[in-house]
């Protein structure tokens, strides 16, 4: 019997063991398995271990077959240029910025949000970048002078609204936290004066008694920043939730120090994973549910419709046992930690963090990657053997000045400065289904580029598309497509 010739149960399992790349070449021997491949069923089970630009909140089981073909095809050749030791670069475009950038987010392929330093004031400005050779500013606004971070994230409701959650110190010396909404609008204004101001729709602030903000991230709706209070014998780190739409926030106490130091962490739909040394040589990542209250979409009894909410910062609650934990020993405290970037839509499987040796402590020359899952919905201790690691080797005189790695932790960007001959690279690592990560150069020295390597400030980096966004310490602003 021929293959064709199976019944078409028998033809579906055959192509779930299947890569993308198998599937495609199977559907060019004949017209019959070409029919079969080209089925939205086939495709929908399709296992596709690639990052992929998907549509915005999209679906891949959502798509046609076509359009997962078209979206595979691109993922399968960005993959093919990136794992070569010298990746192809398509496109370096230079958009007029303006002021030195301090941190950039993209929001998909289409949007840019910078926060930037001029010499009286700190911008942030939300860039259009559909044609990337005509980029241009849709809304910008003068924010805290002191503005440490921020958060950007798309509302999944209406597809058309971003929020940014930025904190840093006002003008009394206090901490503050502000959430600002602006409509996407894909309409070039004729200058400056004209661009639309985001507008605030809540603001909180910390007497010195309270603690700090230390960090904040924005998955749709929901903003989270991290509250560090400084006693003895050790910090307490605290988390406040806001739901942007419905003005609920809560005040939660995970009670992390008895579990890591110093923790960072991450938003999904339903859940938050912070990461951490505990003690000298274990590396700890406990999930939390989010609280009840902040994923409702019910108004709270103090929100009102119109203009900006002081939010009031109550007691906080304690937050109860973990959903999950992990834990990676035998890794020095020594090791700074990045974790991967969340995902605009699609709730990741795994926790993704990359570990570069420090170099004030110079006894390693490794580095790792690891992958935590995300899917156990009942409470316990993780088996060490579900994690996924990858090591890699790393000069002991260079360090890793910025890092991005990519919201899938597939792969991963960082320039690295070898304090030995005071060298700047740009480099760039794949973590496959393979143990080892494979590093190469990203931009070699022969490349005739606008720029020095050094000259970076900023990193951002969107692996779906291959796209680098670098800020120079010079307010020049490029766009790297692979």
């Amino acid at each position: 019997m021929l293959v064709f010739q199976l019944p078409e149960d028998l033809l579906l399992a055959i192509c779930l063991h299947l890569t993308p790349a198998d599937l495609l070449s199977l559907k060019q021997t004949c017209r019959v398995l070409h029919a079969f491949g080209c089925m939205d069923y086939v495709w929908h089970q399709m296992r596709v271990d690639l990052p992929l630009d998907l549509p915005l909140h999209g679906c891949p089981r959502a798509l046609a077959a076509s359009q997962l073909q078209e979206v595979t095809m691109k993922a399968l050749q960005l993959d093919h240029n990136w794992s070569q030791p010298i990746s192809r670069i398509k496109q370096l475009t230079q958009i007029l910025h303006g002021g030195i950038v301090s941190q950039m987010q993209h929001l998909g392929p289409n949007w840019l949000v910078t926060l930037s330093r001029y010499t009286t004031s700190t911008r942030l400005c939300v860039w259009c970048l559909r044609k990337l050779s005509k980029a241009y500013k849709i809304a910008s606004f003068d924010v805290l002078s002191e503005t440490i971070g921020f958060s950007a994230s798309i509302n999944s409701g209406s597809g058309d609204t971003a929020f940014i959650a930025l904190y840093g110190t006002d003008s009394s010396r206090n901490e503050s936290l502000k959430i600002y909404s602006t409509l996407l609008e894909e309409s070039p204004r004729e200058d400056e004066s004209s661009l639309a101001t985001p507008r605030l729709l809540y603001n909180t602030s910390l007497s010195k008694g309270q603690g700090m903000f230390v960090e904040v991230h924005a998955y749709q709706h929901i903003i989270a920043c991290t509250i560090t209070l400084i006693v003895a014998p050790s910090p307490v780190y605290r988390v406040l939730f806001i739901n942007s739409l419905t003005g609920r926030h809560a005040l939660m106490d995970p009670d992390l120090a008895q579990y890591m130091a110093q923790p960072r962490y991450r938003l999904y739909p339903e859940s938050i994973a912070f990461a951490g040394f505990s003690g000298s040589t274990t590396f700890v990542v406990r999930t939390y549910a989010l609280p009840d209250s902040i994923t409702v979409l019910v108004p709270g009894n103090d929100t009102v419709s119109t203009g900006p909410q002081t939010l009031h910062i109550g007691e906080p609650q304690h937050y109860g046992a973990s959903l999950l934990q992990h834990q990676q020993c035998h890794i020095p405290f020594d090791f700074d930690f990045h974790l991967a970037a969340e995902p605009l839509s699609m709730p990741p499987s795994h926790l993704s963090t990359i570990l570069f040796h420090s170099f004030s402590r110079q006894r390693q020359n490794g580095a790792y990657a690891f992958h935590f899952p995300l899917e156990q919905t009942v409470t316990c201790l993780a088996d060490e053997t579900d994690i996924a690691i990858h090591q890699f080797s790393t000069s002991p005189s260079a360090s890793a000045e910025i890092v991005c790695m990519g919201k899938t932790g597939r792969r991963a960007i960082w320039l690295e400065r070898r304090w030995d001959t005071d060298e700047f690279r740009l480099m760039k690592a794949t973590f496959d289904s393979s143990r080892s990560g494979k590093v190469d150069v990203l931009l070699p020295r022969h490349l005739a580029l606008p720029f020095e390597p050094q000259a970076c400030n900023s990193l951002e980096f969107d692996e779906a598309t291959g796209r680098v966004y670098l800020g120079l310490h010079t307010g020049e602003l490029y766009v790297l497509d692979l």
